[in-house]
């Protein structure tokens, strides 16, 4: 049988049990607005039960604390961390969609934007038609124009501090991750230690879970814990479990080992108004050294644009690399139709570009990285060649022109397209100055050829047969997509501008200079006037009239400075543009400036042309009488025949994706705040969710204070009621001891 005193061993056990219950639910109190904590319980167990050889066979031994363990549900956190990853990524993007809106506000005459600064620079024309000779008015007309000139900067510089100020928010975001796996790391081996001795860490696996909570918010996470098993024995739990950490299917965190990732520099840009600097982020432990610099080309990417990516570290890298599409994609081509070669060990050429087919899309840098079949080649420079044709030049007589030996001498020209890519055919079709009969069109690339840093060989250029690309295709609207939009409107509205001023002259009776121009972003002494460019408008007209055109549109490629081309026998040669550059004559293997336009190249293109170095002709600046009004000077010095023409830029011509220049702000505000509000409403609705799967969450491993006042109140009276327990068997002992007779 059981001992006489066994029932305070019983009692005993209760005191203990119910004294850690107390304790337990003093520290769930403790702890009711700790960020992370989940409620614990102490798990009561009947004691094992004592053989007393007797009928009944065996009596109870009280009770046993037999664990404090958390309560928490797995598929609560599952379904946090997944809507933490939508969260993250929408309310990344709408802080910065929201600083982007405030650059394109226009608040009137308060703080002025781009509407109000274009009115105000146009309706400064109707004193020019008044008087054209004023210097007043021709001062008041360019200081609008030097306003616009400074707001497309402003807002360039502005997007441009939004785009560093991602990046740097990128490395610091990478930083924070390799932290958190570190930790993580950490903490599975304290659990583990503590657990494997039949322990329970809780508090260790609250700080764990609060952990993966925030990086679940960065990127997507996918998470396994699995228990270890005795090898010799599968159904024999060791108390140790293995804890796993994935971010787009590479394993970050293994248990005990973490891997790092790293910010490496890119070595070019991807888009031309890009910063320098970006980061893209690598696996640490894929990066090959050298000299203590990291390999070009080495390294696995971490691939945080993938479709199944969500967090804010992914609307970080689609506001700081977004264009919406917009980057360059093409096939290689080897050779041409003729069977010249378009690419060898020093260039490759991409034929039909399915975007940046004219020259006011073209956003590739200058020089940068090209992509094809995952090979990754530099480039320095590259050019761009029109479609074209060739048309036999005619003496005096219309007869076809030869040369000495002979050989009828034909002339290229660009073929050129209306807005829906009908080919407009030059009137009289046979002449190789004629008009295009529509009074309008431009030109379209046909291939980009890349001169490469560093070459290749001939076997890999062999194998470099399928699409080739710059930069990665992001369908977002970021800040490059932003840049990108002011650079189109600004080549396009300045091209018509200027085509209009060079058809004129000014008060001095010289041809009438480019008013709007682009300064070199690396050479200082450079400013591209455009003198080269090739003009196709006739802005006397609408560009869809079908009237016969009053003037010859036919400007030739020439010198920065202006000057035509010149043949060996020092006589001036018209040749037209048929290819775009950002190279000089030595970069492309020409002896001589000359021989490099006489083969129809100029580096003096809308390309140069962006938001950033967007400015007014300095010469006009400092002398208005430069700029050209009329005509013919010879009418009188008030003649304001282009003015008119000038006008209609304003709303009468399309020119910025199928509106008029004065819409263009109609156009981005139009995209930014949706992109805005989108992001609003998804950062709203996933905050909600947020919100309610919480709730689900803390009604299984909440801290109720009222639910913890009724424990305490229930431990307390079992404690009380062991104590009383103890002090009856005290008093049944002290009669059996003490009263009764032995």
């Amino acid at each position: 049988m059981s001992s006489t005193f066994f029932g305070l061993t019983i009692a005993g056990s209760g005191l203990n049990a119910f004294s850690a219950a107390i304790n337990t639910t003093a520290n769930n109190v403790a702890n009711v607005d700790t960020d992370g904590y989940s409620k614990q319980v102490v798990n009561k167990e009947a004691a094992d039960a004592l053989r007393v050889y007797q009928k009944y066979g065996s009596t109870s031994a009280g009770v046993v604390a037999a664990s404090v363990t958390q309560m928490r549900d797995e598929y609560y956190d599952v379904k946090y961390w997944t809507n933490q990853g939508n969260y993250g990524y929408y309310e990344k993007k709408e802080y910065y969609m929201d600083q982007i809106e405030d650059y394109f506000n226009d608040q009137g005459n308060t703080v002025p934007g781009f509407s109000t600064i274009f009115a105000d620079m146009f309706n400064s024309l109707e004193d020019i038609q008044d008087a054209a000779g004023s210097s007043e008015a021709r001062t008041t007309f360019i200081s609008g124009a030097q306003k616009l000139a400074t707001y497309f900067n402003q807002t360039s510089a502005r997007l441009e501090e939004v785009q560093i100020s991602i990046n740097d928010e990128i490395k610091s975001t990478v930083d924070q991750v390799n932290a958190i796996a570190q930790k993580i790391a950490l903490l599975n081996k304290q659990i583990n230690v503590i657990e494997m001795e039949n322990g329970h860490a809780n508090d260790l696996r609250d700080s764990r879970a609060l952990l993966v909570d925030e990086l679940s918010q960065i990127i997507h996470v996918d998470v396994d814990e699995q228990q270890v098993v005795n090898s010799n024995h599968p159904d024999m739990y060791t108390g140790a479990t293995t804890f796993k950490i994935k971010i787009n299917g590479q394993t970050l965190v293994d248990t005990y080992t973490y891997r790092e990732l790293a910010c490496v520099t890119r070595e070019g840009k991807v888009n031309q108004s890009d910063v320098d600097g970006l980061y893209d982020v690598y696996w640490k432990d894929t990066l090959e050294y050298r000299g203590g610099n990291i390999v070009t080309g080495s390294g696995n990417t971490l691939n945080v644009l993938a479709n199944n990516q969500t967090g804010s570290l992914k609307a970080m890298f689609e506001m700081r690399d977004g264009a919406d599409g917009q980057n360059l994609r093409g096939a290689v081509v080897l050779s041409g139709d003729n069977g010249e070669t378009l690419s060898d060990s020093s260039r490759i050429t991409i034929h039909a570009p399915s975007y940046m087919d004219e020259v006011e899309e073209m956003n590739m840098p200058a020089s940068g990285v090209i992509t094809v079949n995952n090979t990754k080649l530099e480039y320095e420079t590259f050019t761009a060649q029109y479609w074209t044709e060739e048309v036999a030049l005619k003496d005096e007589t219309g007869q076809p022109k030869k040369d000495a030996d002979g050989n009828i001498m034909y002339i290229e020209r660009p073929i050129l397209y209306d807005e829906n890519g009908d080919e407009i055919p030059y009137v009289p079709e046979d002449d190789p100055y004629g008009v295009p009969a529509k009074g309008g069109g431009s030109p379209r690339i046909r291939y980009y050829t890349f001169m490469l840093k560093n070459g290749i060989s001939s076997n890999a250029l062999s194998k470099l047969d399928g699409q080739a690309t710059i930069g990665s295709t992001v369908y977002t609207k970021g800040v490059p997509y932003y840049q990108n939009q002011m650079n189109q409107f600004l080549r396009s509205f300045a091209k018509r501008f200027n085509d209009v001023i060079n058809q004129g002259q000014d008060l001095s009776g010289k041809a009438g200079e480019s008013v709007f121009v682009a300064n070199d972003s690396t050479d200082s002494t450079i400013a591209y006037q455009f003198a080269g460019q090739q003009s196709y408008t006739n802005v006397g007209q609408r560009e869809d009239s079908t009237d016969s055109p009053t003037e010859i549109i036919s400007s030739f490629t020439k010198t920065l400075e202006g000057n035509l081309p010149i043949d060996e026998d020092d006589n001036i040669v018209n040749i037209y543009v048929t290819k775009l550059t950002c190279a000089n004559y030595s970069q492309l293997g020409y002896g001589s400036e000359n021989d490099y336009l006489l083969a129809g190249y100029t580096r003096d293109n809308y390309y140069q042309l962006t938001a950033k170095s967007f400015d007014i002709n300095e010469n006009i600046v400092r002398d208005v009488t430069k700029f050209a009004a009329t005509t013919n000077i010879n009418n009188g010095i008030d003649n304001n025949d282009l003015i008119a023409g000038i006008a209609k830029l304003e709303s009468n011509v399309k020119m910025f994706r199928g509106v008029t220049a004065d819409k263009f702000l109609q156009c981005i505000y139009a995209d930014v705040t949706v992109d805005a509000q989108e992001s609003k409403v998804f950062t709203d609705n996933f905050k909600s969710m947020q919100t309610q799967i919480e709730k689900q969450r803390q009604s299984v491993s909440g801290v109720d204070e009222d639910e913890e006042a009724m424990n305490l109140v229930k431990f307390q009276n079992a404690y009380n009621l062991s104590s009383k327990i103890i002090s009856v068997l005290a008093e049944m002992y002290d009669q059996l001891i003490l009263r009764t007779g032995v």
